[in-house]
């Protein structure tokens, strides 16, 4: 075996065992675990393709494979900068295939496997944003209206925001107000997580749906044009109170 092709097929062994390991400790299981099933997946492709080609031209065979390879990576990644990075591959694999250059398909497959890598690291690939349900919004409202201070509540999404707009008794105070807000933030966090299986509040957080969207509470008194605001950017630690008189 030629010493350049020893070394890359070497190196190739050692990241696909490697490479698990670190999206496990970048990403949790779902990143490891794809990551397997991506290369199983590329072995499968393989075979089917050896099975093919012994009854169809090379050519359409490697057509057939990658067009499904590419098509079944984007129904269960649903990501187009995904999809992009396999479909180069997929190419790149045909390209130096047809050209003959059969030595340089382990150099494409561990470049494929370092594009998905850093795609995983830095573009967070394999995170999902929750899906905020109108029933779940429901449920949030019909718990706040339940308090004695409420008078009126209106809680929903306007694209990445979710909104909690509240009016209470005039008697109620501005700290009690405040706590009216982080309960409804609470409520709609354990609501749509529930729905979404997604860990809700605790006594330290409000919930990972806060990691994907904006917050907005609004608390008015009756009777009054002032009102306390508050607001809460992705991944901020805390929400922002601004009273407004």
């Amino acid at each position: 075996m030629d010493r350049t092709i020893r070394i890359v097929t070497y190196s190739t062994i050692a990241i696909v065992f490697i490479l698990p390991i670190i999206l496990f400790i970048r990403s949790g299981w779902d990143a490891a675990l794809f990551l397997l099933y991506y290369i199983l997946g590329v072995t499968g492709c393989m075979i089917v393709f050896k099975v093919l080609s012994l009854y169809l031209p090379a050519v359409w065979a490697f057509i057939i494979i990658g067009g499904c390879f590419i098509i079944a990576m984007h129904m269960i990644i649903q990501s187009w900068v995904f999809t992009v990075l396999v479909t180069l591959l997929v190419a790149g694999l045909i390209f130096v295939y047809f050209m003959g250059w059969h030595k340089m398909l382990t150099y494409i497959f561990v470049g494929g496997i370092i594009a998905l890598l850093t795609y995983a690291i830095e573009f967070d690939g394999f995170h999902e944003v929750p899906d905020v349900s109108e029933s779940a919004l429901q449920q949030s409202e019909s718990e706040m209206s339940q308090y004695d201070d409420m008078t009126e509540v209106a809680i929903g999404l306007d694209e990445d925001t979710l909104f909690c707009h509240m009016k209470v008794n005039g008697d109620v105070s501005k700290n009690d107000q405040k706590a009216l807000g982080v309960a409804c933030a609470e409520s709609i966090s354990r609501h749509v997580g529930e729905d979404q299986q997604v860990k809700g509040p605790d006594d330290d957080h409000l919930g990972e749906l806060y990691d994907d969207y904006k917050l907005s509470i609004s608390v008015k008194e009756e009777g009054r044009n002032a009102f306390l605001q508050g607001s809460k950017g992705v991944g901020a630690e805390e929400i922002s109170w601004y009273l407004y008189e």
